[in-house]
């Protein structure tokens, strides 16, 4: 027992790397937000949908996704998305580094580390219905983080793909795509941009 207690405390303290990394949104008061900081409200997101979700899911699972889907990155750090998806190769790679980072975070915990990779891989591979709806708000989390952020963060990029990239995030939810479309509207607002033109 005592060993599983070192393991989980060895565990913890490499997983608080993620409250110290950056990643490339800004909160509302003017400084970059921690990949913890976006997991935490991605589970929040997950809780306050659940009820409205089209068919029914295992929340505890969702909530296990959210909260792992960015384990990787404590070894890793956090990569800007246009820059981890650049070409074919940068993003084979960085699955590769992010996939080996999960099983060497995994191996710390023994045979329980088994269940954590399982469940970061369906959120990888976007398996199980919780993972969908988990990897879709994972994307719609960051959408409002720009939204609350002063228009002056956005890079020069998001601001001209902004419209492709509400465009191209969907799935078969009524609810889910209708919270989309209402962060769409108020973002092109905040921005100044035609929803009609985009």
């Amino acid at each position: 027992m005592q060993n599983r207690t070192h393991e989980i405390l060895e565990f913890l303290h490499v997983a608080e790397t993620l409250k110290n990394e950056l990643r490339h949104s800004w909160t509302s008061r003017g400084r970059q937000e921690s990949v913890a900081e976006h997991s935490w409200r991605l589970s929040l997101m997950i809780i306050l949908c659940a009820p409205h979700f089209d068919q029914k899911i295992d929340l505890l699972k969702a909530l296990q996704l959210a909260i792992l889907h960015d384990i990787g990155e404590a070894k890793i750090g956090d990569m800007h998305y246009f820059d981890a998806t650049s070409t074919d190769y940068v993003k084979k790679e960085r699955k590769k580094a992010e996939s080996a980072a999960v099983r060497d975070l995994s191996s710390i915990l023994g045979d329980d580390g088994n269940h954590l990779y399982s469940l970061w891989k369906d959120f990888e591979d976007k398996s199980s219905p919780e993972a969908q709806i988990v990897y879709f708000l994972d994307k719609l989390e960051a959408c409002v983080q720009h939204l609350e952020a002063d228009s002056s963060t956005w890079t020069a990029r998001e601001l001209s793909t902004i419209g492709d990239h509400f465009e191209e995030l969907t799935i078969n939810d009524k609810f889910l795509m209708s919270l989309k479309e209402t962060i769409k509207l108020k973002t092109f607002k905040k921005l100044n941009l035609n929803t009609k033109t985009i």
